[in-house]
This record gives C-alpha cells, sequence and structure tokens, in this order.
C-alpha cells in the first residue's frame, strides 16, 4: 500500500513540475504575440479575456504575477493607457466570474486581508463603460454562475414578502461603485434583474451617466446627446413654482445658478453642453402614476418628443402636466447660455420663425410603444433610450423585458466588482468649459440626400428611429 502511495506522488510531483515548466513560456508567448500586434483594432470585452484567462490552471496563475488583464474598452483602440499592470507582491486573481470575489466581499478570510501591502494603487483608464453594443441580448450564462448564486443566496422563501433579504444578506461590503456613488444593498442589483421593485432614482441616475459616457467613448454611437437625471426633474418642478408666484421669469431662472450650469455642461459627471447637442433625454417620473418615460428635446424641430408606455386613458393631459417645466422653462434657459449662436441649426424654419424665442416647447406624442406596468417602467425607458442613441429600431413587438433586465444588471455588477479586483476606475469626466471656451461651436452642415433626393435631416433621422 506504501508503494502506491510513492508511485501516485511521484506522479503527481511530475505534473506539477511539468506544468511549472510550462507556466512561463505560455506567459512569454502572450507578451511576444503582444509585440508583434503593435495596434489591435479591437479590445475584446473583459468577460471574453476573463473566459480566456480562466482555462488557464489556477495553481499556476497564482505563482506568475506578470500577467496582463485587458479591459473593456469602447473605444476599440488598446495602448499602455488601457492595460492594468500587474499588482505588486500579490497572486494574479482570476476574473470574478471564475474565482468567485464573494469570498472577499461576503465574509471569507481567503481574500479579506487587511494588510497594507495588499492595497493595490488605482489606475485611471480612459473610455470604459458596461453598456457596450449588445443591447437586449442575455449574457453568457456561463459567465454569470458565481454572479446568480450571489444574487438568490439569502433570499428569503416567505410569500407576499416586502423584503427579500435579511439585513445581513443584504448588505454589501465592501460597496460595490456605480456612477458617482456606492451600492451597498443587494437589492439594488435584484431589482433591475428581476423586477422586485420599480427603479429608482439612483438606478436610473446610474444608467443615464454611463449613457452619457457611451456618447463620448462608443465609435458606433454617432449621435450628438446628453440626458438629465432625476434631480433636474425636481429642480424644474421646484422652479415652475416659484416662477408662478413671480411676475418676472428671468429674474427668478437668474437667481438659480444649478439648473443653467447642468445646461451649460457642468454639475453632473460626463456631461455636455446643451450648445454641442442634438438632443437631450430627459428621464421623468410620474410620482401620482408611478410610472416612469422617456421624453427627448429635440433641437431641430424645437419640440420635445415622448415615448409613451402608460396605457392610462388620459395619458396626454398627464404628460403635459409632468413636462410643462421643461417645455415652459427650457426656452428661458436657453437664452442664457450660447445657444442661438449654433450654426448648425435652421433658425429660420417654420419650428423656430414662427416661434418667440421664449414660447414653451410643444409636445409630441408616440403611442405606439408596448404598455408596460409601473414597475417594469424604468426597464422600457432605459432600452428605449439605448435603442435611440444607437439609431436602432425599438423592438416593439418582439422586446423581450429578462433580457433587457438580466444584461443591464449583470453588466453593471461585472463592471463593478472587476473595478475593484483588478484596482482600476473610469476618469473623471465632469465638463469644466462653457460651449465657446476652448471649444468651437458646430459648423453649419449641408442636409444628407438619400437615393432619389430626400433630404436627410436630424428630425427625419429621429422620426425614422421612434417610428413615426
Amino acid at each position: 500500500m506504501k508503494k502506491v502511495d510513492d508511485v501516485s506522488n511521484m506522479k503527481e510531483a511530475e505534473v506539477a513540475s511539468k506544468v511549472a515548466e510550462d507556466a512561463p513560456l505560455v506567459v512569454e508567448a502572450i507578451f511576444e504575440v503582444a509585440n508583434v500586434v503593435s495596434e489591435v483594432a479591437e479590445v475584446a470585452p473583459l468577460i471574453e479575456v476573463a473566459h480566456e484567462v480562466a482555462l488557464v490552471d489556477k495553481k499556476v496563475a497564482s505563482e506568475h504575477t506578470s500577467k496582463v488583464v485587458v479591459l473593456r474598452n469602447t473605444s476599440g483602440m488598446s495602448g499602455k493607457a488601457n492595460i492594468t499592470p500587474a499588482l505588486p507582491k500579490r497572486a494574479v486573481r482570476l476574473p470574478s466570474y471564475f474565482q468567485s470575489p464573494f469570498l472577499q466581499h461576503f465574509g471569507s478570510s481567503s481574500y479579506g486581508s487587511t494588510d497594507s501591502g495588499m492595497v493595490a494603487e488605482i489606475k485611471i483608464i480612459k473610455g470604459i463603460c458596461p453598456l457596450d453594443n449588445n443591447i437586449g441580448k442575455l449574457p453568457d450564462m456561463e459567465l454569470c454562475v458565481d454572479y446568480y448564486n450571489w444574487l438568490d443566496k439569502g433570499v428569503l422563501l416567505k410569500k407576499n414578502r416586502s423584503k427579500f433579504y435579511s439585513k445581513e444578506d443584504n448588505t454589501i461590503i465592501p460597496p460595490i461603485k456605480q456612477g458617482d456613488g456606492l451600492i451597498s444593498e443587494k437589492m439594488w442589483f435584484h431589482t433591475i434583474e428581476y423586477g422586485s421593485n420599480p427603479l429608482s432614482n439612483s438606478h436610473v441616475d446610474v444608467f443615464f451617466y454611463y449613457l452619457r459616457k457611451v456618447s463620448k467613448h462608443n465609435p458606433k454611437c454617432d449621435m450628438k446627446f446628453t440626458s438629465t437625471n432625476s434631480k433636474f426633474q425636481k429642480k424644474m418642478v421646484a422652479m415652475l413654482s416659484k416662477v408662478a408666484q413671480s411676475d418676472n421669469i428671468e429674474s427668478e431662472i437668474n437667481a438659480k445658478q444649478d439648473i443653467i450650469e447642468i445646461i451649460k455642461g457642468r454639475g453632473m459627471s460626463c456631461n455636455t453642453s446643451w450648445c454641442l447637442v442634438d438632443f437631450v433625454l430627459l428621464p421623468t417620473w410620474l410620482p401620482e402614476e408611478k410610472h416612469w418615460l422617456l421624453a427627448t428635446l429635440s433641437f431641430d424641430d424645437r419640440a420635445i418628443h415622448v415615448c409613451n408606455t402608460m396605457a392610462n386613458d388620459d395619458t396626454e393631459l398627464i404628460v403635459k402636466k409632468a413636462l410643462l417645466p421643461f417645455c415652459k422653462l427650457l426656452p428661458h434657459y436657453l437664452l442664457l447660455t450660447e445657444f442661438y449662436e449654433r450654426s448648425d441649426i435652421d433658425f429660420t424654419s417654420k419650428f423656430y420663425s414662427e416661434k418667440s424665442k421664449t414660447d414653451c416647447f410643444r409636445l409630441v406624442m408616440y403611442n405606439d410603444y408596448p404598455r408596460a406596468t409601473p414597475i417594469h417602467s424604468g426597464t422600457y425607458m432605459m432600452s428605449i433610450a439605448e435603442y435611440f442613441v444607437m439609431r436602432k429600431r425599438f423592438p416593439k413587438e418582439s422586446f423581450d423585458l429578462d433580457a433587457h433586465r438580466s444584461r443591464i444588471a449583470f453588466s453593471f455588477y461585472s463592471y463593478g466588482m472587476s473595478k475593484q479586483i483588478y484596482a482600476y476606475d473610469s476618469e473623471s469626466e465632469c465638463v469644466d468649459h462653457v460651449a465657446g471656451h476652448g471649444k468651437a461651436l458646430p459648423k453649419r452642415t449641408s442636409p444628407k440626400k438619400r437615393k432619389g433626393g430626400k433630404v436627410m435631416t436630424r428630425k427625419r433621422k429621429a422620426e425614422e428611429v421612434m417610428g413615426k
């Protein structure tokens, strides 16, 4: 029996020795390929790279700290700025989808060391964003195993429950960074994934922050747009109340600078001056109906377009009431910017020439969208926004709500966890300059024509995307 054990031990030693000999050659080959290819046309998303790295033996990976991990970079170009160097004096960890980060975050001592030597320097990387071009597609389930195990762990089995986790199971330690904030509760992800509650202001603000990043870093997005957030709507509603009690709208508007700061491209992360865009996405919350709607301000035709997903009979009246602050006040705010110095908008068109500069914006309703219950309305709003900015038709007859939920929830989760594990973060992109100060206003370009001589304006493009 002893001889058998000795032979078994010898075989294991030989295998381990062989793996240790080959591992440096594999790593060396990776760097040789990187040196030959000086420029890569497209960097693979993080989840694809994670899958490849996971195929390497875990034991070998822990012994070689010189591996390089390529991160998602929507700019499509690779370079030193888009690569994280190996963490000093620590074993390389496999991606979260295969070597579970939950051990670190949820009580295991395996990765929970507080030794100062384990704290890696945070690397700032430009152009990373969790929203890719796979709108409406389910994530690879093989990569989501740990995510779903974590999300479903500790779920209370009681029927008709108002709480889905105990306080202990609901707490995320350390919190996961999303946008400008930290998410410390698992319910935040559960709400997106399963639609257990209506989306909160936090969900909406995080999504539209990342959507603004798409406009700056995704080469496949050629639409010039920005967006507001939930706080902006609250500020506009409060301002309308003040204006209603005043005889001088301009004086009230000038006294409150936080709104004008956002319009000028400041006061909000990854913002852009409205003088430089064609569209402004306005996420709109209807408090009485507990429903989210997407409204889009189009400067080409001086109108606010509303994608209606409500089933109410008096929808138009409800929407007009909710968007009155935008329709009435935004024209006054634009007068305080360089908006009317733009050369890429035809101010002689009927949309401007037949109106005064302070007249209300008109509303255009699109009522052919699927009807959503209040609890699902936020997901519909976010998905419609993604399709719109990528100039894709919204699949009104084949919309897969669950696929959209899973993609967004898993993308947010994997993005936040990867930043923790690989010690990197996105750069700060709060605009510091108003249009005209360091940036030239856009030049007017001739309208493009299709075959047959039909002029293709921004307005017509928007109508085609929205399905008009």
